[in-house]
């Protein structure tokens, strides 16, 4: 409308125009609130997705840092084992070289002492 028409008009149709454009302004208004908070929420999801995501890196790199330790962990046991294993492997052998030697020794004895008795039995058959 030009300044020319807003003349003519009564005064009551200039209150009717000024009353709807301020419920429109209203309207406008509470819609820029609503639209402020939609956009408010949607900014806090957007920082918190980002936190999720960041903490899902952090947690990542926590759970790397825990299966490298756990591998770790996991040769150390296995050298362990390995370790022990030869030293019973080793304390075997020398066991069973040892069992040997005493059971030679205990023939050669018994043989030794077989020897001697039927050496004094043959010297007794002599004396008669």
């Amino acid at each position: 409308m030009s300044q020319q028409e807003f003349r003519k008009l009564r005064r009551l149709d200039l209150v009717d125009i000024i009353y709807r454009l301020q419920e429109e302004l209203e309207e406008q208004k509470r819609e820029n609130e609503e639209l402020k908070c939609r956009l408010a929420e949607r900014e806090l999801k957007i920082e918190k997705a980002g936190s999720i995501a960041q903490a899902a890196l952090e947690l990542n790199e926590v759970m790397e840092a825990a299966q490298k330790a756990a591998d770790q962990y996991l040769v150390s046991v296995m050298g362990t084992v390995w370790k022990r294993e030869m030293e019973a492997r080793q304390m075997t052998a020398d066991a069973e070289r040892e069992a040997e030697r005493i059971i030679s020794e205990a023939r050669a004895r018994a043989d030794e002492i077989i020897s001697e008795t039927a050496g004094g039995r043959q010297n007794e058959k002599e004396q008669k």
